[in-house]
C-alpha cells in the first residue's frame, strides 16, 4: 500500500462535513461580521472638502521703513492647492483682555479688509492709528484661527537690516501621509520677492544637520540640482509633489536675500492611511483572534471524535493508509477554513474600495491572505496533533482550548514579562526578548509575517495600534517552519503509532 493511499476521499469527506457543519457557519458569520464591520467602521470615507482647510494663511509682521517701532501686519491667502484667493475677509483686532489662546482672548474689532487679486491683505500705519496696543489678525471664515501678535508700544531700538523672510506651511492633502510644501518669500519691508530660487535638500541623518541653519547647506553647496522652482509675482511657491516623512532643509534666495528653514523630522514613523487603514485594523486585531477559534472548532475532534465513536477503526479498515488519513484530515480542515477566509478578505477589500473610493494596496491584501492561511494551517496542525494524541473527546477539547488561550492571549504577556527581566525597557536585551519570544507562538509568527506588509501605525477614529516589532528574517522563517513541521510530525506520528492503541 502506498504511504498516502486514500487521502483524497478522506479530504473530500472532511471538507464536505466541515462546510455543512452548523458550527462553521456560526463562527464564520461571526468572523465575517467582525472583520467586515471593523473594516467598515475604521476605513475613512472618500476625501471630502472638509478633509482640507478652506484656505491657508501666510501671516507676517514687517517694517515698511525698517524702524523697529513701526510694525505692520500682512497676510497672503491661498487655497490648499496653491490658487491665490481674493476677497477673503481678514480682521485686525486689538487684545482687550488676558490672552489664553484664540478662544480665551477678548478682542476689539478694529478693521476688516479683504485680500486683493494677488491674495495679499495689509494693515499699515498701526503705530499711529493704534498706539500702545497688542494687535493681531483673525479670520472669520476659519474657526479659531488667530495670528498673534504685534505691539505698537514705543521702544528704543536700532534700525533693522533688510533680510529675507520665508513664511511656510506643510500640508497633508486629504488623508495622505505625505505633505506638500508651500511658502511666501518677502523682505523685511513686506515686499514680495518674485523669481526667488527655492532649493530643497533631504538631510541624510541628524548628524548631517548643519548649525546654525541659516549658514547650513548640502555638502556640495546650494547648487542648482537642489532647485525645485521659483516664487511667483506674489512671492508665493507651492511644490505639487509631496514629501515623505523625513527632514528637509530649504533655502529661498533672491539677490542677496535668503531664508533657510527645516521641516519634517528624523524620528517619524510612516503611518497607514486611506483604504489600508480598515483592512490593517482587521488584520491586526480580528484575524489572529477569530481564525484560531475557527481552527479549534474544526480540528479538535477531527480524530478524537472518530476514536470515541469507533468510526476511525472502520475508516482504517478500508484501503487507506494512516498517513493518507492524516493528509486527508489536514487538507479537509484547512481547505474548509481557506474558503470562508478568502471570501471574508476579498469581501473586506471590496467594502474598503466601496467606502473609501480607492482599492487597498494589493500587497497588503495578498500579504494578509498569505499570513492568514499560514495562521490557519499552523493552528489546524496543532489542534489535529492534540486531537490525535488525546485519549478522549473532552481532553482534546480542554487541551485545545488551553493551548489556544496560551498562544493566542497570554503569550504576549509572557513575552513582556521575560523582556522586562532581560533588561530595562528600550535596552538591547529587552528589545531582543520582546521580538524573539513571540516567535514561540503561532500568533506571534503571524503578526511578524504580517508586519512585512504594514509600514507603521494604524490610525482610525478610535484606535491607534502599531504593527508588531520584527525579528530578524531568518528567525521568522525558522519559527514559521517549526510551527508547521513540529505539529505535522506529531500528528503523523500519532496517526501511525498511537491511534492503533485506541
Amino acid at each position: 500500500m502506498t504511504p498516502l493511499k486514500g487521502w483524497w476521499p478522506v479530504a473530500r469527506k472532511e471538507w464536505k462535513s466541515n462546510i455543512q457543519s452548523p458550527r462553521l457557519l456560526i463562527i464564520g458569520v461571526i468572523l465575517a461580521l467582525a472583520v467586515l464591520g471593523g473594516t467598515y467602521a475604521v476605513t475613512p470615507g472618500p476625501i471630502s472638502p472638509t478633509s482640507v482647510p478652506k484656505f491657508v494663511t501666510y501671516n507676517l509682521t514687517y517694517y515698511p521703513d525698517l524702524n523697529a517701532t513701526h510694525p505692520a501686519l500682512a497676510a497672503f491667502i491661498a487655497s490648499p492647492t496653491g490658487d491665490h484667493l481674493s476677497g477673503i475677509n481678514v480682521q485686525l483686532v486689538k487684545e482687550t483682555g488676558q490672552r489664553f489662546g484664540p478662544t480665551g482672548t477678548r478682542f476689539q474689532l478694529l478693521q476688516t479688509n479683504g485680500t486683493d487679486s494677488s491674495g495679499w491683505v495689509r494693515f499699515n500705519q498701526l503705530w499711529t492709528s493704534y498706539p500702545n496696543s497688542s494687535l493681531g489678525l483673525v479670520y472669520p471664515d476659519l474657526k479659531g484661527s488667530y495670528f498673534c501678535c504685534v505691539s505698537t508700544a514705543a521702544a528704543i531700538s536700532p534700525p533693522y537690516k533688510n533680510t529675507g523672510s520665508a513664511t511656510w506651511h506643510v500640508l497633508s492633502l486629504g488623508d495622505s501621509s505625505k505633505e506638500t510644501l508651500s511658502l511666501v518669500f518677502t523682505d523685511l519691508t513686506g515686499q514680495p520677492l518674485s523669481s526667488a530660487d527655492v532649493l530643497v535638500w533631504r538631510v541624510p541623518n541628524a548628524t548631517s544637520l548643519p548649525y546654525p541653519l541659516e549658514k547650513g547647506s548640502p555638502p556640495d553647496g546650494w547648487t542648482l540640482k537642489y532647485k525645485i522652482g521659483t516664487t511667483d509675482s506674489s512671492g508665493f511657491f507651492i511644490n505639487p509633489l509631496p514629501y515623505d516623512s523625513w527632514a528637509y532643509l530649504v533655502r529661498v534666495r533672491s539677490v542677496g536675500l535668503n531664508s533657510t528653514f527645516l521641516f519634517g523630522s528624523f524620528y517619524t514613523t510612516p503611518s497607514i492611511s486611506g483604504p489600508d487603514t480598515g483592512l490593517t485594523f482587521a488584520a491586526v486585531l480580528f484575524v489572529p483572534t477569530i481564525l484560531p477559534i475557527v481552527s479549534l472548532a474544526l480540528a479538535y475532534d477531527a480524530i478524537s471524535r472518530e476514536k470515541s465513536e469507533g468510526t476511525l477503526d472502520l475508516l482504517l479498515s478500508k484501503p487507506v493508509s494512516r498517513l493518507g488519513v492524516a493528509l486527508g484530515k489536514i487538507l479537509g480542515v484547512v481547505g474548509s477554513l481557506v474558503v470562508p477566509l478568502l471570501i471574508v478578505v476579498f469581501g473586506s477589500a471590496a467594502l474598503v474600495w466601496g467606502r473609501a473610493g480607492t482599492a487597498p494596496t494589493g500587497s497588503l491584501v495578498f500579504g494578509l491572505i498569505g499570513s492568514a492561511v499560514y495562521l490557519a494551517l499552523a493552528y489546524s496542525l496543532l489542534f489535529l496533533a492534540i486531537s490525535s494524541l488525546s485519549r478522549s473527546l473532552g481532553s482534546a477539547l480542554l487541551s485545545s482550548v488551553l493551548f489556544f488561550l496560551m498562544f493566542g492571549f497570554f503569550w504576549s504577556l509572557i513575552a513582556v514579562l521575560i523582556a522586562n527581566l532581560a533588561g530595562p525597557s528600550g535596552s538591547v536585551g529587552w528589545f531582543q526578548a520582546i521580538t524573539i519570544i513571540p516567535l514561540f507562538s503561532p500568533t506571534g509568527v503571524y503578526q511578524q509575517l504580517l508586519s512585512f506588509f504594514i509600514s507603521g501605525p494604524v490610525f482610525g477614529p478610535n484606535v491607534s495600534t502599531e504593527a508588531p516589532l520584527q525579528s530578524p528574517l531568518p528567525w521568522i522563517v525558522a519559527a514559521a517552519t517549526a510551527w508547521i513541521i513540529v505539529p505535522l510530525f506529531l500528528f503523523a506520528w500519532a496517526m501511525k503509532y498511537r491511534v492503533s492503541q485506541s
